[in-house]
């Protein structure tokens, strides 16, 4: 396994690190897969109360149970102007009950944004609850995770109050990468979300396994993927999000064979990522932040569908995938243009109007095909 140093925290952290997201629902099998990635060298492990149906905790504290001193255990919460350092308190307590740890490495804001920080610093208010949970040794280190514009994540690194900040960045969505740049100035440690853009890289693709010419035939997208994240000097570690392992295994062996993308290599990449710039910030990573959906169309499986059609040119294939899989309630013919979802998206996706496109592209009049060949086409 290769670490990087975490920003000026003194922590050194794996390359590869574990988002516990997917973990299985067997609590037993959890639990074992978590116990092999710490001992193929994984230590870097983020919770959150809300993965997993909120089973994700308990499962990290069973699979790190007779290991903790070797791993960095992160979990976060929510925070905004109706929070308090009394609320802000009771989540971590919580969270370490369903850990089964009398401390945190790393407490991180949940999906917080510039707008939430005045909220944050009142007095009495989120911030200064953790302060004191740190005096107290309950917390060791103070980060947030964001979704928020490049710039307004520079903003709150500015500040000075948090030592990690963990960002989505991959190969489609390079819009954070002067933050990731400005982080490593300020001696703030970055953690990369959605490093394969949600399972979608890992996808069948020519055109991405032709983006490194160096990295070898043998090399899958999702390792490709994973290797222009880590070749960014920012970048501390990259958060997986696996569920068995085999996906350990795989992923690990990727780490192993690491090397960064030379010049070369990158001016190849960047000549793909041109083809990709009509994606530009309306491109959906699956991170479900618009559900849940009042009359449940199942928005973030629609529009992966809709980039395995139109990036990989998998058209036929998510057609029958889309007929076959999904019940008519949770299909884009559905929507009913209630809006609730467009707020919370963080990439500010036009959700309703591209839900129209979905069901133009995939086929959906409302009524299901007549033949599996109708399906298909």
């Amino acid at each position: 396994m290769k670490y990087r140093a975490l920003g000026r925290t003194g922590l050194e952290v794996s390359l590869l690190s574990f988002g516990c997201m997917r973990l299985p629902k067997d609590e037993e099998e959890a639990a074992t897969l978590i116990a092999a990635s710490v001992d193929k060298g994984i230590n870097y492990f983020e919770t959150s109360p809300g993965y997993c149906d909120g089973t994700s905790e308990r499962k990290v504290g069973l699979g790190v149970k007779g290991r903790r001193d070797k791993v960095i255990v992160s979990t976060k919460s929510g925070v905004g102007a109706e929070t308090t350092g009394d609320s802000l308190r009771a989540k971590v307590e919580a969270s370490l009950e369903a850990l089964g740890t009398g401390y945190l490495d790393f407490y991180q804001f949940w999906g917080f944004e510039w707008q939430w920080f005045d909220h944050a610093r009142k007095p009495g208010g989120a911030i200064e609850a953790v302060g004191k949970l740190q005096d107290e040794g309950v917390i060791r280190h103070f980060g947030f995770t964001s979704h928020d514009t490049g710039e307004n994540v520079i903003k709150l690194i500015d500040t000075g109050e948090f030592e990690s900040a963990t960002v989505d960045y991959h190969i489609l969505n390079r819009e954070k990468e002067e933050a990731i740049a400005h982080a490593r100035r300020q001696g703030v440690g970055i953690v990369i979300m959605c490093p394969v853009a949600g399972g979608l890289l890992a996808s069948p693709s020519k055109k991405l396994s032709g983006l490194f010419p160096a990295g070898g035939t043998s090399a899958t997208n999702a390792e490709l993927a994973l290797r222009f994240v880590w070749s960014n000097s920012g970048v501390t570690t990259a958060a997986s999000g696996m569920e068995s392992l085999s996906d350990l295994e795989e992923n690990v062996a990727a780490v192993e064979r690491f090397e960064p993308v030379t010049q070369a290599d990158r001016a190849q990449v960047l000549k793909v990522l041109d083809e990709f710039a009509a994606l530009g910030h309306a491109f959906c990573t699956g991170c479900r932040y618009c559900l849940p959906c009042p009359n449940d169309v199942w928005i973030p499986g629609i529009f992966k569908l809709v980039n395995y059609a139109r990036i990989y040119g998998l058209g036929d294939a998510a057609r029958k995938q889309y007929w076959g899989e999904y019940p008519e309630k949770s299909r884009a013919s559905a929507c009913i243009e209630c809006g609730e979802c467009e707020p919370k998206c963080p990439h500010g996706i036009p959700i309703i109007a591209q839900l129209k496109e979905a069901a133009e592209l995939l086929g959906d009049s409302g009524q299901s095909p007549s033949t599996p060949e109708e399906a298909g086409g």
